[in-house]
C-alpha cells in the first residue's frame, strides 16, 4: 500500500468470548519493525543507522518481535471479524481497528496460525474504526511502494523449482524457492543465500537442504553479498551485507565487523556466512567516524577522545612539520659572523634581496634565514606546546623534518649550513621534550650529499646538531605526565644512523625513521632499507606486549617496513593500530586517513598550529588515535593564536557563590536570571538568549522571507533536538491537542541556527505529551489519553513515521519513554519523566 494503514494489533488472541467470532488471520511473526525499503546509507545522516533498533525490544537481539495487542477502548468491539488481506488492498482504511477484549490472554502465539511477509502490513477492516493518524505529507510514503509487487503467497517454505524450471513457477513469490539471484524473484523480494540452513526471514518450516528462497529481507538481516569488491556493484557494502575485510568496503560510517566463525554482529539478525565479515554501524564510543574529506578527496576519519579524568588515555603529543621554511618574504635573514655575533648588514648574503643567484651563494654563508615563520615558531608554537606540558595535557612534541626551505635550482640546498643548522638547533631547544626526523630539504637535497654513502659532512652535521649524544634531543628532558603514570621512557638510535629513534610508554611503540622524498642512501643504495632493518631489530626484541604503534618520517616509509611490521603482527597473532604521521604536502588542514587497522596523519606546514594527537584506550581492548588542531582556520600563511594554558591560580578560593555553581562548563550562569526576553514574558538566566519564531495557529516565519505553508502547532509539549546531516538541526514538538487534534510538529534549522522549515510530521494523535529521542535519533511521541495512550516514532530526516506498530507494553496513559541503554531498551513512564 502507498500509506500504512493506522494503530492496529499485530499479534492475535484466542478466540474471545465477545465478538468478533473469528481471530483475526495473522501470523506469528507479524510485521517487521523495521522496513524493508529504507534508504541507502548515502542518504541517511551518519548518526541514523538504516537498520534502527526495533522499538519493541531489544534490537541487536530480536528487531523482528512483534509488539503484544493493544487493548482498546470498551464497547468499540467491531461487530465482524477483522479480515487480513491476502493480495494488494485497492483501498487503504483510513481509520484503526479495534479487537474486542478477550477473555484470556495466552503466554505465546499459537504456532500453528500462517503468517504474513514481514515486508506488508496487513489491512484490517473493520465496522467500527476510532481514530486514524495519518502520515504528513500525504505525498511522501514510507516505505516506498514497488511498480512490481509480489504477489502474496503461502510463507512457509515452499520448494517451487531451480533455475527457471517449470517456468509457470518463475519469477518465485515469497518464501519460494529454489533461486539463485535476485532476478529469480518477484517485485522487490530478495534471493536469500543460505549457508547453514539457517532461518529465511518472514518465512516458517524447516529446510535442510541449503535451498535459497526469495523474502522480503529487513534490512538488519545479515546477507553475504560477495567478496574481495566482487560484484562491483555491491560495493561498498551497506548495513548487515558482507564479505568485507576492512572498513573502507563498508559505506559512510559503517565499519567491518570481523568474525569467527558464527559471532554475532550488533545490530544485525541471522547468523550469515560462517566466517563472513558484515558491515554494521558503529556501537560503542570506541570507534572511529568519518568528519568529512580532506583535500585530497580521501575520506576523514576522527577516533574517540579520552575521559574528562584521563583515565582511558595511554599519551598524548604534538606533532608538526615542513616549518620554518621562511621563503616570500624580504627581510627574513640574518648573518652570523666569524665571531659568533649576528651582523647588522646582511645583504650581502641575503637569499631574497641578494642580487646573486642561488648558486653563487657561498657554500659556507652564515645565513640563518630566521624570518616570519621562525617567529610564529618561536613566539607562538613553542610557548603553547611547553604550556601544555606543564599543564600535563601533553607529553613530548615531535616535528616530522624540513626545517629549511628546499632547493629549486637542482644544484644542492645551500642553506644547509652550520648557521641555519645551529638556528633551528636553538630554537627547538626552547622546546620541552623535542624529537625531530630529516626532511629532504634538510638531507638528500643539501649541497654535498653523497648518495653512495652512509655520512658526509651535511649529514653528520645534521646528526651532531639533532641526534647525536652531544645533542640537545637525544633523550628527554622531563617526565612525562603523572596522569598516564608519568616517568620518562629512554630514546634508543639506530646505532648506524642515529637519526632513527624509538621508545616504548604504555605499551605503544614510537619510531622516528629516515624517510625523505627522492633518493637516498637509507632506502635505495644501502643492501636493505635501514629503516626496515631498525625497526625488525626492534619488534625482534618485544614479547608481544606491545599494544599500537605510532610512526613519524617525512614521507611513509617504504614497503619494505610494511613487511617487518606484518612479520611482527604474524608473530604476535593479529595486527595492531597503527598511525604513520608525515609531512612534505604541505595541506591548509590536516587529514587522518583510514584503511583497516592503519591510520595516517598529514600534517599541516608553515606557519599552522601543531596538532595534539591523544592514543585513547578502548577498557575492552584496542587503542584508538584522536586527533585536536588548536587552530582549526587555514593558517599556513598566519601565524595562529594559540592561548598557552593558564597556570593554576595563586590566589585565594573565591567567595562561595550564591547561586548554583556552574560545574560543566556552560556559559551561562544558572539561577542567576538577569535576562528579558520577549517584552518581559520570560526571564532567563545570565548568558543566555531567546528569540522568539512563532506561536501557536501562526506561520512560521523563514530566514528567507517566506513562510510555513502550515501554522504552528497548538499546545506545544515535549520536545527534542536531532542533528541534521548537513550541520543543521530539527527541533521535533509534541502537540497536546486531544480528540485526533495531537501529534508532531518539526522545525527544521540550518547550521547557522535560522529556521528553513516545518511541517507536520505525526497527525491524528490524541495529547502528545512526552516522548524521548532514540540513540539512533528518531523521536518516541507519546500519548497522554487514558486507556487509548499509545507511542508512535517519528523519523524527521526520511518523513517516516512508525504508526503501525505499538511499542508500548500496553495502552495506558504515556508521558514520556527513555533509553536505558544503546541496545534500545526502553522504559515507560506514566507520570513523570526519566533523565
Amino acid at each position: 500500500p502507498t500509506s500504512s494503514p493506522t494503530k492496529f494489533p499485530v499479534m492475535t488472541t484466542p478466540e474471545p468470548t465477545i465478538s468478533p467470532t473469528k481471530a483475526p488471520d495473522v501470523g506469528t511473526s507479524g510485521p517487521t519493525l523495521s522496513p524493508s525499503m529504507k534508504p541507502s546509507v548515502s542518504d541517511w545522516p551518519t548518526s541514523h543507522p538504516s537498520g534502527s533498533p526495533s522499538l519493541s525490544g531489544n534490537p541487536t537481539s530480536s528487531p523482528t518481535k512483534p509488539p503484544v495487542v493493544a487493548t482498546p477502548e470498551p464497547n468499540t468491539s467491531p461487530t465482524k471479524a477483522p479480515v487480513v488481506a491476502t493480495s494488494e488492498p485497492t483501498k487503504v482504511p483510513t481509520q484503526s481497528p479495534t479487537v474486542a477484549n478477550p477473555t484470556t490472554v495466552p503466554s505465546k502465539p499459537s504456532i500453528n496460525q500462517p503468517t504474513v511477509s514481514p515486508s506488508k502490513t496487513p489491512s484490517i477492516q473493520t465496522s467500527s474504526p476510532s481514530k486514524s493518524p495519518t502520515t504528513s505529507p500525504t505525498d511522501r510514503t514510507y516505505p516506498p511502494t514497488s511498480s512490481a509487487a509480489p504477489s502474496s503467497r503461502s510463507s512457509r517454505l515452499e520448494y517451487a523449482g531451480n533455475d527457471g524450471s517449470p517456468s509457470e513457477a518463475f519469477p518465485l513469490g515469497v518464501c519460494q524457492g529454489d533461486c539463485d539471484r535476485d532476478d529469480d524473484c518477484q517485485g522487490s523480494l530478495q534471493c536469500y543465500q543460505r549457508w547453514n540452513n539457517e532461518t529465511v526471514p518472514g518465512c516458517l518450516g524447516g529446510d535442510y537442504s541449503k535451498t535459497d528462497y526469495c523474502c522480503d529481507r529487513p534490512d538488519n538481516y545479515l546477507l553475504y553479498v560477495g567478496n574481495d569488491g566482487d560484484p562491483a556493484g555491491k560495493f561498498p557494502l551497506d548495513a548487515c551485507e558482507g564479505d568485507c575485510d576492512v572498513d573502507d568496503e563498508c559505506k559512510g560510517a559503517l565499519v567491518c565487523q570481523q568474525r569467527s566463525g558464527y559471532t554475532e554482529v550488533p545490530g544485525c539478525e541471522g547468523i550469515g556466512k560462517r566466517g563472513a565479515d558484515y558491515c554494521r554501524y558503529p556501537t560503542s564510543d570506541y570507534e572511529y567516524i568519518n568528519i568529512g574529506t580532506c583535500e585530497t578527496g580521501a575520506d576523514k576519519w576522527q577516533g574517540p577522545a579520552s575521559s574528562a579524568d584521563k583515565s582511558n588515555l595511554a599519551v598524548s603529543f604534538f606533532v608538526f612539520g615542513d616549518t620554518p621554511y621562511d621563503h616570500g618574504c624580504s627581510t627574513c635573514n640574518t648573518c652570523i659572523g666569524e665571531d659568533g655575533n649576528k651582523e647588522e648588514d646582511c645583504s650581502r648574503y641575503d637569499c631574497i634581496l641578494k642580487t646573486t643567484s642561488m648558486s653563487e651563494l657561498p657554500v659556507n654563508n652564515t645565513c640563518t634565514y630566521e624570518g616570519r615563520e621562525y617567529d610564529c615558531v618561536k613566539n607562538g608554537i613553542i610557548p603553547y606546546v611547553n604550556s601544555k606540558i606543564a599543564s600535563e595535557d601533553a607529553a613530548f612534541v615531535a616535528h616530522v623534518g624540513d626545517i629549511l626551505k628546499g632547493n629549486i635550482t637542482g644544484t644542492g640546498n645551500r642553506r644547509c649550513t652550520k648557521s641555519s643548522f645551529a638556528s633551528r638547533r636553538d630554537l627547538f631547544n626552547n622546546a620541552t621534550n623535542f624529537l625531530i626526523v630529516p626532511g629532504d630539504n634538510d638531507w638528500n637535497e643539501c649541497y654535498g650529499y653523497n648518495i653512495s654513502s652512509n655520512t658526509d659532512p651535511v649529514r653528520e652535521m645534521w646528526r651532531d646538531h639533532f641526534a647525536n649524544m652531544n645533542s640537545p634531543f637525544d633523550q628527554f628532558s622531563q617526565d612525562f605526565p603523572g596522569v598516564v603514570g608519568g616517568g620518562r621512557p629512554t630514546i634508543e638510535r639506530q646505532l648506524t644512523n642515529p637519526e632513527n629513534f624509538y621508545f616504548e610508554y604504555n605499551s605503544v611503540a614510537f619510531f622516528g625513521l629516515n624517510s625523505v622524498v627522492g633518493s637516498s642512501y637509507v632506502k635505495d643504495i644501502a643492501p636493505e632499507d635501514l629503516n626496515a632493518v631498525w625497526v625488525e631489530q626492534i619488534l625482534n626484541m618485544s614479547t608481544c606486549t606491545i599494544k599500537s604503534l605510532v610512526l613519524m618520517a617525512h614521507v611513509e616509509p617504504s614497503s619494505d617496513v610494511d613487511a617487518k611490521l606484518n612479520n611482527y603482527f604474524n608473530r604476535c597473532g593479529s595486527p595492531l593500530p597503527t598511525l604513520f604521521i608525515h609531512g612534505n604536502s604541505h595541506p591548509k588542514t590536516y587529514c587522518m586517513t583510514k584503511s583497516g587497522l592503519t591510520l595516517t596523519i598529514t600534517v599541516e606546514a608553515f606557519q599552522s598550529s601543531p596538532l595534539l594527537v591523544s592514543i585513547v584506550r578502548d577498557p575492552a581492548g584496542g587503542d584508538y588515535f584522536h586527533v585536536y588542531d588548536p587552530d582549526p582556520s587555514d593558517s599556513n600563511e598566519n601565524c595562529p593564536s594559540l592561548q598557552p594554558a593558564t597556570p593554576s591560580p595563586t590566589a585565594p578560593p573565591t567567595p562561595k557563590p550564591t547561586h548554583a555553581p556552574n560545574t560543566f562548563g556552560a556559559t551561562y550562569v544558572p539561577g542567576d536570571l538577569q535576562v528579558s526576553c520577549d517584552d518581559g514574558k520570560l526571564t532567563l538566566s545570565k548568558g543566555m538568549n531567546c528569540k522568539l519564531l512563532t506561536t501557536e495557529k501562526q506561520p512560521i516565519q523563514y530566514s528567507n522571507g517566506t513562510s510555513s505553508q502550515e501554522v504552528m502547532h497548538a499546545r506545544a509539549d515535549g520536545a527534542g533536538v536531532i542533528p541534521h546531516i548537513d550541520g543543521g538541526w530539527y527541533l521535533v514538538s509534541n502537540s497536546e491537542v486531544g480528540t485526533g487534534g495531537g501529534g508532531v510538529g518539526t522545525l527544521r534549522f540550518d547550521a547557522t541556527g535560522e529556521v528553513i522549515g516545518y511541517e507536520r510530521t505525526l497527525n491524528g494523535t490524541s495529547r502528545n505529551c512526552g516522548g524521548g529521542r532514540s540513540y539512533w535519533n528518531t523521536w518516541i511521541s507519546c500519548e497522554e489519553d487514558g486507556d487509548r495512550g499509545h507511542c508512535y516514532e517519528v523519523d524527521p530526516y526520511t518523513k517516516y513515521t512508525n504508526q503501525t506498530k505499538v511499542v508500548d507494553q500496553v495502552s495506558v496513559s504515556n508521558i514520556a519513554i527513555v533509553f536505558i541503554s544503546r541496545t534500545g531498551i526502553m522504559s515507560f513512564t506514566a507520570r513523570m519523566s526519566i533523565f
